[in-house]
């Protein structure tokens, strides 16, 4: 017998409910960030955004702001490192207390090895990787400081656990991520802040839609689940991880991806193919 609905509901509120919580956000302008500053929202979160000064401030007003909580923006350009220093201070000076840190703002760029443009190296290196690093470590001192708790929640990919062609600052960054949660959900484990990341698959969005157009089929071999996710795939997993559910959890990267890292799938489907030849 199902229990009443009033009583699901407070089990589920006390799990999941973010109500009176503060969500800080980088790269939350659209794709993945806004999904997720979406989902932490629908659950009472008050958000703050970071974006880059030229990124448009739409997807936050039209999405974000409906939704009846506190909604406040900031501009940084996290590639400038006196930028991503002052950004956490200038935060705090707004009056907010930060109980939720997404580190999500990332960039991408394909390019051989042989021909890698050395700035673009440190370019993607300093916003995937770097600027993480000085956030989260400003966010857990106010943590620290308040006697609080705290989550912090970065973003990876599954190119966090494998190599593709073409993107070698791309995966060393995201590497570097999944060791930085761990480093960090180490240390700062006893002064009650957890630390996970979320790694997604190949994600529909406005920056990777081209490419998953010009290379579907392939990609596509590549997923057991059979389809590419969507940005609302991901809103799940950063509400689990922000939310008491996952009080326990930490150090975790939980991949978002419809299988990809788990199966070589493709071998698995081209193996197939050539025994079904043979009978």
């Amino acid at each position: 017998m199902s229990p009443p609905p009033s009583i699901a509901s407070d089990y589920f509120a006390s799990l999941f409910s973010l109500a009176g919580k503060t969500a800080l956000i980088t790269g939350a302008g659209r794709g993945v960030g806004l999904a997720y500053a979406r989902a932490l929202a629908r659950a009472g979160a008050n958000i703050a955004v970071v974006l880059h000064p030229s990124e448009s401030e739409d997807g936050v007003n039209t999405e974000i702001r409906p939704l009846s909580v506190d909604v406040h923006i900031f501009k940084a350009d996290l590639g400038d490192r006196d930028q991503v220093r002052d950004l956490f201070p200038q935060v705090l000076a707004a009056g907010l207390t930060v109980d939720i840190f997404v580190n999500n703002a990332g960039i991408a760029h394909r390019e051989s090895i042989l021909d890698y443009p050395e700035d673009k190296w440190y370019a993607i290196l300093q916003i995937n990787l770097s600027a993480g690093f000085v956030l989260g470590r400003a966010f857990a001192a106010d943590v620290v400081r308040r006697q609080a708790r705290g989550k912090i929640i970065n973003t990876s990919s599954v190119g966090g656990f494998l190599a593709s062609r073409n993107t070698v600052a791309y995966t060393a960054a995201k590497h570097g991520v999944n060791a930085l949660t761990k480093s960090f959900s180490t240390e700062l484990a006893g002064q009650g802040i957890n630390v996970n990341a979320i790694a997604p698959g190949y994600t529909v969005t406005e920056l990777t839609r081209k490419n998953l157009e010009s290379n579907g089929a392939g990609f596509l071999k590549r997923i057991p689940i059979g389809r590419f996710a969507e940005t609302s795939d991901l809103e799940g997993a950063v509400l689990f991880l922000a939310s008491p559910a996952s009080d326990y959890i930490t150090g975790q990267v939980l991949a978002v991806d419809g299988g990809r890292i788990v199966s070589d799938f493709e071998a698995d489907v081209v193996a197939v193919d050539a025994a079904k030849e043979k009978l």
